[in-house]
């Protein structure tokens, strides 16, 4: 019976995967302490990819002033930050994903229209299809995996389980479930479906299969031009690099006309983004990341690979492990050689770009479009071992699988630092998901080692009674109403002139509430502000900390203020605030610390 079952399963594999990462991105994304639901299928970079879309396909304003006109009901949330060139507003971002995601878009326009809801863009319909966009291309992926196994004899069976591996094992996962409009799906799709079209055209050389492999090369380079570094690795499916300089010397000698084809597909196909540049500014070339530059100089490998910020090793173990099996296994040294060296430039290039920790994220994302690479490299050198060894080897991935899904519960649900990691807090969330432990070891060991400056309660004791006040205390007469009708308590307000502090300071805030079902979303905030406007912003959820037997739940929070936001004009903020329900503050108290 349960053989059965199984087998059933693996005969409808690919339906039970997509059924799985379905019910994944619901729950993900419905029940996690970020509770953003449908709102970030379109999020942070992903807000420049998608928005070719509705601006080409429904508005045809490549000017964008289609976020702004209320007639179109679209969140302020999903309009992008835009560059300037010549008085003229652009979107810096690369079409590439876009292009992948236009059938879901194209299917989008054709389910509001019969279902009769706006053609915008934005609606939940469109969100939901972005969502199931990367699930879609993963499992198109998959396919054209097992297919290049196959080209090295290797079972579809090893495959399947190694492109699992590789999902749930790495940070592939987050941008799958979490941030399926950034471009990493889809550039882990576009990389596969090259190398897929290249062992095609190594089986058989036709002029038909170079146009294939042109189209796909080109797709590589309109989701992110530095991924063409993916031709290193061609090499690879080679018995020698005899018989691949043959494989070339047959194209540029038999199939000149083709190879003159592959040239102008991919020159054609890259165009596409030059165009988008006409349509937007009237000039078919400009530097869209105007300010932003690598330099070649200066690669930052090591923290690329090992920082507490982002090191790639450290929140993505997995690829280090493949690295050293690949290394101390035997044979095929010429195989993983090439696969070492396109590793290493495209670390080279992706070390050198100025932002080299790439933003907010969880690890240095990039990578995740070359884990087609590993992948497959995994299972050439895995398939070569003995029973003995593969059992081996898989029971020693299942802990990269636990610390790749730990860290990704970590980072959904608020406790890993999407941009401001360093060893401290590391540390401090090192195997653990509750947020109240965490804090606690973190305000002790602050505590401990640290000067105090400055420390404050409020009681609202001695508060009259009105609106604001209610008579309900944590074992107290009194606390503040915060709610529907009053979206912010009352707090703290500090000069940081008045601090007198020129350094890296903490602001270690702790609170008692008691909210109403609505509510469960409170924010315990602390935000450094310069007139009315906010600089900076820190905050925790109610909802992240367990409620205690009395109704009253404990929060705390800990904010490092950098250097870089200290100035005599600004202050620190530190309050409580939800817009829903009717629920009580108490004991709001504040602790400032010298690092």
């Amino acid at each position: 019976m349960f053989n059965n079952i199984i087998q059933f399963i693996w005969n409808k594999k690919y339906i039970s995967l997509f059924i799985s990462l379905f019910i994944i991105v619901l729950t993900q994304r419905f029940l996690n302490e970020r509770q953003n639901g449908l709102i970030n299928s379109v999020s942070s970079d992903g807000l420049g990819y998608y928005c070719y879309l509705p601006a080409a396909v429904i508005y045809q304003d490549f000017s964008y002033d289609f976020y702004d006109k209320k007639e179109n009901n679209i969140n302020p949330f999903y309009k992008p930050g835009f560059n300037e060139y010549k008085n003229q507003f652009y979107n810096k971002y690369y079409c590439g994903t876009a292009i992948c995601l236009l059938p879901f878009f194209l299917l989008g326009i054709i389910i509001s229209a019969i279902a009769g809801t706006d053609i915008n863009g934005y609606t939940d319909t469109f969100l939901m299809l972005v969502s199931m966009a990367s699930i879609i291309y993963y499992l198109l992926s998959v396919f054209m995996l097992s297919k290049i196994a196959r080209f090295f004899g290797i079972s579809e069976k090893i495959s399947f389980i190694t492109s699992l591996l590789f999902l749930f094992g790495t940070n592939y996962f987050h941008y799958l479930v979490q941030e399926p409009s950034m471009s990493h799906a889809y550039s882990f799709f576009a990389v596969t479906l090259f190398l897929y079209t290249y062992i095609k055209l190594l089986e058989n050389v036709t002029n038909k299969k170079l146009i294939y492999l042109a189209l796909a090369l080109g797709l590589v380079a309109l989701i992110r031009p530095v991924n063409v570094v993916v031709v290193l690795f061609t090499p690879f499916f080679s018995e020698s690099l005899k018989d691949y300089a043959l494989f070339l010397k047959n194209i540029f000698t038999n199939h000149l006309k083709g190879l003159i084809g592959f040239i102008s597909v991919v020159v054609a196909t890259i165009c596409i983004q030059f165009i988008f540049y006409y349509l937007q500014t009237g000039y078919f070339y400009i530097v869209s990341y105007n300010g932003e530059a690598f330099n070649f100089n200066n690669p930052e490998f090591f923290n690329v690979l090992f920082s507490y910020k982002k090191g790639l090793f450290l929140y993505v173990p997995l690829l280090l492990a493949t690295i050293i099996f690949v290394l101390i296994t035997k044979k095929n040294w010429h195989k993983k050689i090439i696969f070492l060296i396109t590793f290493m430039v495209f670390l080279y290039i992706t070390s050198s770009w100025w932002c080299w920790y790439y933003g907010a994220g969880l690890s240095i994302r990039p990578f995740v479009d070359i884990l087609p690479l590993f992948i497959i490299i995994t299972m050439f050198v895995y398939n070569q071992q003995s029973s003995v060894l593969k059992k081996i080897v898989m029971t020693l991935s299942v802990p990269f699988l636990f610390m790749s899904q730990l860290m990704a519960y970590q980072y959904s649900n608020l406790i890993l630092d999407i941009g401001e990691m360093n060893k401290e807090k590391y540390w401090d969330i090192f195997l653990e998901t509750n947020l109240e432990t965490i804090n606690a070891k973190k305000i002790q060991r602050i505590l401990s080692s640290h000067h105090i400056i400055k420390s404050e309660t409020l009681t609202f004791e001695n508060d009259v009674v009105d609106n604001t006040i209610s008579n309900i205390g944590y074992k107290s007469k009194k606390s503040c109403v915060v709610g529907k009708n009053n979206c912010y308590s009352k707090g703290f307000c500090i000069s940081l002139k008045e601090l007198t502090i020129k350094e890296t300071f903490y602001v270690i805030a702790e609170c008692y509430v008691k909210t109403s079902p609505e509510g469960k979303n409170l924010a315990l905030a602390v935000s450094v502000n310069e007139k009315e406007n906010c600089a900076e912003w820190f905050v925790v959820f109610r909802n992240q900390f367990d409620e205690g037997k009395d109704g009253w739940t404990k929060m705390t929070h800990v904010a490092e203020i950098k250097a870089s936001f200290i100035n005599d004009l600004r202050v620190i903020k530190i309050f409580g605030t939800t817009e829903k329900g009717e629920n009580y503050i108490d004991n709001l108290k504040y602790t400032i610390v010298k690092k």
